[in-house]
Formats: structure tokens, sequence, C-alpha cells
């Protein structure tokens, strides 16, 4: 790895990344670099994973939240599994086609999907034009796991990532048309 970017990096950087063991192996090649400049005391960066990102915006966005969209937790990914796995053994129970389900697989493929759909900005409203059967009971269970998460006043990072992307947009919005 090319690391003339560490040499760059102070306190009042943030750096995201995917997983937490190429987190640790940043702030250990960090540290390294400290000392063969022979310093022992430095501020270190912000290595942060998407999850823990996401975890300290809510932090500090926790009051505005709850004002703006009456949101006052954040659940974790078990969290949120288990909600999809309540929301998919609900609609089990009401339909017959869905009697064979294995409902904590199911639940986890469900999970990634509703993560990748908002990753690649596929909106719900696309996808209903477009729906297969399975798309459909999809949609359903995204309908239901939404009104899982008003009634208790919860968010996942999932939702949290796009209410903070929209703010930052409508934010820059207000900013140019000032100008």
């Amino acid at each position: 790895m090319h690391e003339a970017w560490l040499h760059t990096l102070d306190y009042s950087t943030a750096v995201i990344v995917p997983t937490r063991s190429l987190a640790n192996t940043l702030t250990e090649r960090i540290s390294a670099l400290h000392l063969e400049q022979q310093q022992q005391v430095w501020e270190a960066p912000n290595i942060l994973t998407w999850n823990d990102y996401l975890t300290l915006l809510w932090q500090h966005n926790r009051d505005w939240l709850g004002r703006e969209y009456g949101i006052h937790q954040l659940v974790s990914s078990n969290q949120a599994r288990l909600l999809w796995t309540r929301v998919i053994e609900q609609s089990r129970r009401q339909e017959r086609s869905l009697a064979l389900l294995n409902v904590p697989q199911t639940a986890r493929a469900v999970q990634r999907s509703w993560k990748l759909m908002h990753d690649w900005c596929v909106s719900e409203s696309s996808l209903r034009q477009h729906a297969g059967e399975d798309t459909r009971q999809f949609l359903r269970w995204v309908d239901d796991y939404r009104q899982q998460l008003d009634q208790r006043k919860l968010t996942d990072a999932v939702l949290l990532a796009e209410v903070l992307s929209a703010r930052d947009r409508e934010a820059t919005f207000l900013k140019k048309a000032e100008y």
C-alpha cells in the first residue's frame, strides 16, 4: 500500500473504512510512522467503520432527529434483523404461500436487499412499477418494517444515512440559493 497519504492525516481527519480490521491496520501503520519520526505523542486521526461513523452521526444529531422525525433510538444490525424476522414471521402466519419459508435465512436476505436498495439509490416506487411477485412481497415487508420502526420511534443505519444525506442536500441547496 502506498503510504504517502498517511502522512497527511491529523486529528481533524476522519477516515471511513469498510472493516474493523482495516481500521486497526491503518491505526497501526500511522502509529508506526509517528514512531519512525521519533514522535512520542501525537493526535491520531479518527478511523471508523461505516457503522461506527453512522453511530457517531446519530449521537451528534439525536436531538434534531427526535424533534424533526420523532426518532428516539438507532437500532443495531442485529436488532434490525430481529424486526425483519418479526415482520416476515407475521406475514408467514397470514399467507399460506409463505408457510415453508425459512424465516431467519429470509430475514438476512431481506435485510441485505434493503441495504442494497438504498446503496444503489433504487426507489421503492421504481421497484413497484416493475415488480414481480417476489418483489411485491419484499415491498410489503418493507412497508411493515417501516411501520414497526415508526411505531417504536426507531431508525436503522440505512434510514439514518438517508435522512442525514437528505438534510445535507437541503442545506447545500439553501446555501446555493442564498448566493
